[in-house]
């Protein structure tokens, strides 16, 4: 018999922004001139109007400018001056890596959501220890080559290509294994779903392939693993016609072909075995959480013996509401104006649920918004205690939900909560945990961060101390990016030591 079900919760009470604050939002970009905002080295900064306060005007530049396109590269390396603090000196020599979209807008009146930007790789080298080195340049996938002219270096977006291998990988330190997953592009528009799993060592060697199809028709972006099992936490989808009609004329994103399926009252949770197939129960039937769970990304899962003696698998996850999703709309894009619209990620009063969150159980919703959950990598696949999450503090008025500000520390065992926020005006991305040189504990280690100055066009590199977390002294060490060289939001990071 197995079962699931979701730790975490985070009790704290939030208010929400009145209506008409959003609305003042929503009009301001209706009227504002520019559709993308782009950095070049070679240029002087892009630079708007001088804006303090919480208003609604400065609400709406911080995020324009927090996916503002960044098109330079760097040559070589750059020592970045450290603008606090001091690196520690238990921090692993090391690579943080930060990639994310880079260039949302062509030279040809072309803009894309920010999920679909060009893969730009940031690196800050530990590898020097007190000195920092930075460095950023752009993927060189097959789309790269075909719509930048290595001459001009300038864009044109045409590249319509597919690819299967999904951007979340897993790490299983007990076996030192590379896991990743791959799904049939085409299956997306198909009644059912087909994924790849690859296992590699650390040469990069193919251990171990297992295939899986189920007759459900899903969207996965994230996923997990146990001992046992790999885990997926089914999105159900359907078509859309009218926007299939759309997006074949090439009016729209083909994502404008998609949308969430709320028919089912419940989450497909499918436990596929990783290492022989689970007599006790057929992997092809998935247990029915609950409640509709749109799931972003996992933290972390781990099994354990129930009470009765039956397997428990436990799940960490940030989920959102079937309700809120609106693939077209993701991060309040409009193809129709190429502007963004920072109201779609802050919901009205009452609507505070339907966003992204941390769940304790289906039934149990954190009310303030949360996601790109973190743990210590070295616990990934085994039972861990504390969650490190990007989330708001609810001080902006006219941002209450996203962009996020604040990094929040769970514990997973007595429900206690700490966290550190960057400040007015200023937005971080996912948190990234380092393990310290000697460190005993889970907590024992650094929480890196990309800091958002955006007000200033700045960016920073945060380094925080996890087992200090929610103290005056987390903060050890900030390393500021050159301004020239200020960059869109980055997505997902990770350590590697050298």
């Amino acid at each position: 018999m197995h079962s699931v079900s979701l730790p975490l919760t985070l009790p704290i009470p939030t208010s929400a922004p009145a209506k008409k604050d959003l609305a003042a939002i929503s009009r301001f970009s209706r009227f504002s001139p520019p559709a993308a905002i782009s950095y070049d080295a070679a240029s002087v900064p892009v630079l708007r109007p001088e804006l303090s306060g919480d208003s609604a005007v400065a609400a709406y530049w911080d995020y324009q400018f927090l996916f503002a396109s960044q098109r330079s590269e760097t040559r070589d390396p750059i020592l970045l001056r450290v603008s606090e603090g001091s690196i520690p000196a238990d921090l692993p020599r090391g690579i943080y890596y930060l990639v994310g979209p880079g260039l949302l807008s062509d030279d040809h009146g072309s803009s894309v959501n920010p999920l679909d930007g060009h893969g730009y790789l940031r690196a800050f080298d530990f590898s020097g220890g007190d000195s920092v080195w930075y460095s950023a340049r752009y993927v060189e996938t097959e789309a790269q080559r075909e719509e930048m002219d290595g001459e001009t270096r300038r864009w044109r977006f045409t590249h319509r290509g597919r690819s299967r291998l999904l951007s979340h990988y897993k790490i299983d330190g007990k076996r030192k294994r590379l896991i990743v997953l791959a799904c049939n592009t085409e299956d997306m528009l198909l009644p059912r779903s087909n994924f790849t799993f690859y296992e590699f060592d650390g040469d990069f060697e193919l251990k171990q392939r297992k295939e899986f199809s189920v007759e459900d028709h899903l969207l996965i972006h994230d996923w997990s693993f146990t001992d046992s099992y790999y885990v997926l936490m089914g999105n159900r989808i359907k078509l859309d016609v009218a926007g299939s009609l759309v997006a074949a004329s090439g009016m729209a994103p083909m994502v404008s072909a998609l949308a969430p399926d709320p028919r089912q009252p419940s989450t497909p949770i499918y436990l596929l075995p990783r290492f022989s197939d689970d007599l006790q129960r057929d992997w092809s039937v998935p247990i029915e959480a609950p409640g509709q769970l749109w799931s972003s990304h996992f933290s972390n899962s781990f099994e354990e013996q129930g009470t009765h003696g039956g397997l428990v698998v436990q799940l960490q996850a940030a989920v959102c509401s079937y309700q809120w999703i609106n693939f077209p709309k993701m991060f309040g894009y409009d193809w129709r104006s190429s502007r963004l619209d920072p109201a779609y990620m802050n919901a009205t009063q009452d609507k505070e649920a339907l966003l992204s969150h941390l769940v304790r159980e289906p039934s149990e919703h954190w009310k303030r918004s949360a996601d790109f959950p973190a743990i210590n990598p070295a616990f990934a696949g085994n039972k861990n205690s504390y969650v490190y999450a990007a989330t708001s503090s609810g001080s902006c008025r006219f941002l209450p939900h996203f962009p996020f500000d604040t990094v929040v520390k769970l514990n997973c065992l007595d429900g206690s909560v700490s966290s550190w926020c960057s400040g007015v005006r200023r937005f971080i991305g996912e948190p990234t945990f380092v393990p310290s040189i000697g460190g005993k504990e889970e907590d024992d280690g650094y929480i890196l961060v990309a800091e958002y100055e955006v007000s200033k066009q700045r960016c920073h590199l945060v380094i925080l101390d996890a087992k200090r977390m929610g103290e005056a002294n987390a903060v050890k060490a900030k390393l500021e990016v050159p301004r020239q060289l200020t960059f869109p939001f980055g997505f997902h990071g990770f350590w590697t030591n050298t």
